[in-house]
């Protein structure tokens, strides 16, 4: 039988970055320039011409492994994110799942992750340092050195879960990302507890004139540090709107269902209805979530912000109390959903991000949830 023949691709012409721009500029020249200046300035053309070819080189190697199922994906799976890279890597070569994407839909997500570690100037540059220090492209393919890549100028790439940085180690057909921190400190699944002192509960994913009390400073709703495109920036911003007794969790742009089981008292945030779409048959069906089951549904969030918001009347009331009087009466006397529950102290817990083997987060059924601790 005669030996499959290996896919090989060259890589599409990218924008350029800061290194292939001081090249094209270097090659230009000045006018004026001595002897002296024009021999270094192609001297060093020549250098990074060399040191382009060569990472070029790097590049398409990865790429082909990738294409050819040769290259040898690792990483600590602690982090979420390079437990969402592996995945992604490893199903590159899988036929689309849904008629409307692309052939190639998961290669274009599997190279979207090498290329944002490898397109970029700082690690050109670091890539030429080592090239000047020994290190030998031939020697990188083979698997006899190694090498780190450090992502694009704009930002490193970061644990979308603890915000610790993650490097992309390439040896060979191996590549492995790693955070020099070690394991990862999870911030998924954590709980703040709230208390509603009179049962009535004003709910939204941002409601009634809240946007006026957090211009007024009663609250602290984003504190130093806390970037809320990371879940270690999600708990922040949570615990620091639970210590003004104020529930505000992250759910996306998903609109949930508000739930009350009035027999356990406890509390469901998510999808009151669950829909699957049969592919081959074209045909989509409905179900409630088994998860509700006993409870009732008090109403729902329209999340334009993404994040779910449930404080007491009495606090919503005390706040607004303190914001000075608009002077359009629209304004004013802008209307809140409440419902009614029973008063207490709540535990609420997060569960967004808790199933990353999902192709999205945002297709999980359940996303926020409360147990009754006892009176307040």
């Amino acid at each position: 039988m005669a030996k499959k023949k290996a896919k090989v691709v060259e890589l599409p012409k990218k924008k350029s970055n800061q290194f292939e721009i001081m090249l094209e500029i270097l090659s230009e020249g000045h006018d004026g320039e001595s002897l002296e200046q024009r021999k270094r300035r192609e001297k060093r053309c020549l250098e990074m011409t060399a040191t382009l070819e060569a990472y070029n080189q790097l590049v398409v190697h990865i790429t082909n492994g990738l294409r050819n199922n040769t290259l040898v994906c690792t990483g600590d799976t602690t982090h979420s994110t390079i437990e969402k890279y592996l995945i992604d890597l490893k199903r590159c070569n899988d036929k689309k799942k849904y008629d409307f994407q692309s052939d190639d839909v998961y290669m274009q997500d599997a190279l979207r992750i090498v290329e944002s570690f490898f397109d970029g100037t700082m690690s050109m540059f670091n890539f030429e340092k080592a090239i000047r220090a020994g290190l030998k492209i031939e020697d990188l393919i083979s698997g006899k050195e190694e090498f780190l890549c450090q992502g694009r100028d704009s930002y490193m790439q970061e644990c979308n879960d603890c915000c610790e940085t993650v490097n992309l180690f390439v040896r060979g057909n191996c590549i492995d990302f790693r955070v020099a921190s070690g394991k990862c400190e999870t911030n998924r699944g954590f709980s703040v507890e709230i208390d509603f002192p009179t049962g009535e509960v004003v709910f939204g994913d941002f409601p009634g004139r809240l946007v006026e009390a957090d211009d007024a400073k009663l609250f602290e709703r984003h504190p130093n540090g806390a970037n809320v495109n990371s879940m270690k920036g999600k708990r922040l911003v949570s615990e620091s709107m639970a210590s003004s007794n104020i529930l505000h969790m992250f759910v996306s742009n998903t609109s949930p269902g508000l739930h009350f089981n009035a027999k356990t008292n406890q509390i469901h945030i998510g999808r009151t209805l669950i829909y699957n779409y049969n592919e081959k048959t074209k045909v989509e069906t409905e179900k409630r979530n088994p998860q509700i089951k006993g409870y009732i549904k008090l109403g729902y969030f329209i999340t334009d912000l993404w994040w779910v918001t449930m404080l007491d009347k009495s606090v919503y009331d005390a706040l607004i109390a303190q914001v000075p009087v608009p002077a359009v009466k629209k304004w004013r006397d802008r209307e809140v959903e409440i419902v009614k529950i029973t008063p207490g102290r709540y535990r609420f817990t997060s569960h967004f991000g808790l199933d990353t083997s999902l192709d999205h987060e945002d297709y999980a059924d359940t996303f926020v949830t409360a147990e009754y601790l006892g009176p307040c």
